[in-house]
């Protein structure tokens, strides 16, 4: 029953392991496309980029949205703040 059990959660390790992976990578190209290649995603990008989706939200609405993970204080979003 021991192994089984150790099987299991080595199994479920690996898994959430290459979901982070997964995530991270997304999230990579994600950035790359908004950030067009740079360091930085800017307010008036993402907002753009939402608007397309056709996500309502107000120029201030994404301002906030940045200063929630800015941690720079910058008024952007760098790699290392995601």
């Amino acid at each position: 029953m021991r192994s089984s059990r150790s099987s299991a959660e080595a199994a479920a390790a690996l898994n959430a392991k290459y979901g982070e992976a997964l995530e991270k990578e997304a999230l990579g190209r994600v950035f790359a496309a908004l950030s067009n290649g740079g360091q930085r995603i800017t307010a008036a990008t993402l907002h753009g980029a939402l608007k397309k989706l056709q996500y309502k939200c107000s120029r201030k609405d994404v301002e906030d949205m940045i200063w929630e993970v800015d941690e720079d204080c910058d008024g952007f979003v760098s790699w290392v703040e995601l």
